[in-house]
């Protein structure tokens, strides 16, 4: 029955308005479970991940908003929220991100973007490090850098002084005092009680054994082999020199004034802008090439070699950067980048002779083709070169050329990358 004085037409705007209903899943994982929150639906999948002595719905107002037009997962680490300590192992920044893995199990060829806050940063670049076919974009909100300790012997100290907290409760108390109060200024009383009542049921030694984990991990190793783009939004609670983008050039960033470490909390509206612009930018198109990505070998069909070539993402995914040394000496680069003005791909290839190569075009039955053509001094030439990739995870790689306008075509290169180990 509809009320009265309410139009249907308002109606169905009310109820499309509505938080997609949530489902809370446990979900068994190999060191015990998960709880995991899913919502919408949609061709991408969003998957938000807490830091560290914090909770998934820390996350309500981003779920909220986006579970109308995505699939939305939330996680919560283990021994944090709802989710068990891990019956074995510790806290690694790489064991925590197998378990969020284990527990996410996505399917083939599902898109995900991860979300992460604080200590889930480093899940977060760990997993699109680990899984780079499946992870579009990684959003950040105020990750810092590299933390680890300048030596070993640093390391040790902070371990021994995380341990000894674990076993006193007034020395962990004042310890969790002095690394929030700091991070909780201009937080509004909502986000306060919330983040401390967080921490409260959070796992001591969850608690402390991410921070430790976190003194290990090597925030530049993960960038080196992600493949999409990577932003961080920063509060000023943040050194601007300890910031994640501060040390790496391929993170953009930008600076969100006047809130806590948990701006997601305190501004949830900026956030949600600053998250739909990241979705905004990465063009789908942008991925089709990224199978070429890699540290190669590149043999002819009877394993004979003919040269190497390393093949990187840079400019948060938007450009595949080619280099390459042949067998005999010869070296090249290429550019190659989706242009939306063109609706397709462009490759622009020099070699250390001088030699220049301009193609076009995209994704043919599941190969990348492109052609150009250029000068010489006997007339144009065209020239068409396929990648392939293969069942076995190669890539094949045909250079044909064409001196009469495309009517016949002859082999000018044909080579299989082979991953190196």
């Amino acid at each position: 029955m509809i009320p009265s004085g309410l139009k249907p037409s308002l109606l169905l705007f009310a109820l499309a308005c509505l938080p997609a209903e949530a489902e809370t899943r446990t979900v068994p994982i190999p060191r015990g479970t998960l709880s995991v929150e899913v919502r919408g639906a949609g061709a991408r999948t969003l998957v938000f991940l807490h830091g560290n002595g914090a909770a998934k719905n820390q996350w309500n107002a981003q779920l909220d908003a986006f579970a109308k037009d995505h699939r939305v997962v939330a996680v919560d680490l283990p021994g944090m929220g709802a989710s068990a300590p891990p019956a074995r192992g510790g806290y690694g920044v790489e064991e925590v991100a197998a378990d969020v893995w284990a527990g996410l199990s996505p399917q083939p060829r599902e898109r995900l973007v991860l979300v992460a806050h604080s200590y889930g940063g480093a899940v977060a670049l760990t997993l699109a490090a680990a899984h780079p076919e499946a992870v579009e974009g990684v959003f950040l909100l105020d990750v810092a850098g590299d933390v680890r300790a300048a030596t070993a012997e640093g390391r040790a100290r902070i371990k021994a002084a995380l341990e000894s907290a674990e076993k006193d409760a007034p020395r962990f108390a004042r310890l969790k005092e002095r690394m929030f109060e700091p991070i909780l200024k201009d937080a509004l009383p909502a986000t306060r009680a919330k983040v401390m009542g967080d921490l409260e049921a959070t796992s001591v030694a969850a608690f402390l054994g991410c921070l430790a984990g976190l003194q290990e991990f090597d925030p530049g190793a993960a960038l080196a082999r992600i493949r999409g783009p990577v932003f961080n939004l920063a509060t000023e609670r943040m050194d601007p020199a300890a910031t994640l983008a501060a040390g790496h050039r391929e993170v953009a960033a930008s600076l969100l004034p006047g809130t806590s470490h948990w701006p997601m909390l305190d501004k949830p509206a900026a956030v949600n802008a600053a998250l739909a612009r990241f979705l905004g930018g990465i063009l789908p198109e942008q991925r089709q090439f990224d199978f070429w990505i890699g540290d190669w070998r590149v043999e002819d069909e009877k394993g004979q070699h003919l040269g190497d070539n390393l093949v990187t993402s840079s400019l948060g995914g938007a450009v595949l950067q080619e280099h390459w040394r042949g067998s005999r000496g010869g070296v090249g680069t290429s550019l190659n980048a989706w242009i939306p003005a063109l609706n397709g791909w462009r490759q622009t290839w020099i070699d250390g002779q001088g030699g220049l190569l301009v193609l076009e075009g995209g994704l043919k039955g599941g190969a990348m083709v492109m052609e150009g053509e250029q000068p010489s001094p006997k007339g144009p030439v065209k020239s068409r070169i396929t990648w392939t990739p293969l069942p076995d995870g190669r890539v094949r790689q045909i250079w044909e050329q064409s001196t009469d306008g495309g009517k016949t075509w002859q082999m000018a290169f044909d080579g299989y990358y082979k991953r190196k180990s």
